[in-house]
């Protein structure tokens, strides 16, 4: 796996902050094809935060841990270095084909 080495502090990203992707598997897969779309997209399914960290706080946005509790258990572990691409070019892939604005959040 190539290494994410730390790159320049983008001025276009206001902060980092922490998203759950929650799915409903079963009502996903009774839906057929429109699966991954309904599965994803009901009130609540992508809790946000609660906090938001400016880029000149973090040393590497590509160096950090990631945790998700469950009633303090531990259920998920991993880093933002076991991304399949950087943080930056997420943003310049998807800037190539979709107008991000001011407030925009990926």
């Amino acid at each position: 796996m190539q290494e994410c080495l730390p790159r320049r502090r983008p001025d276009y990203v206001l902060g980092y902050t922490v998203a759950n992707d929650v799915k409903r598997a079963r009502l996903a897969e009774a839906m057929g094809r429109f699966a991954v779309v309904r599965g994803k997209t009901f009130d609540t399914f992508c809790p946000l935060g609660p906090a938001l960290v400016t880029p000149d706080s973090l040393k590497n946005p590509n160096d950090l841990a990631i945790r998700t509790r469950v009633n303090g258990v531990t259920m998920q572990e991993s880093n933002t270095r076991d991304m399949i691409f950087p943080i930056d070019q997420i943003i310049e892939f998807l800037s190539g084909s979709t107008t991000l604005e001011a407030g925009t959040l990926i």
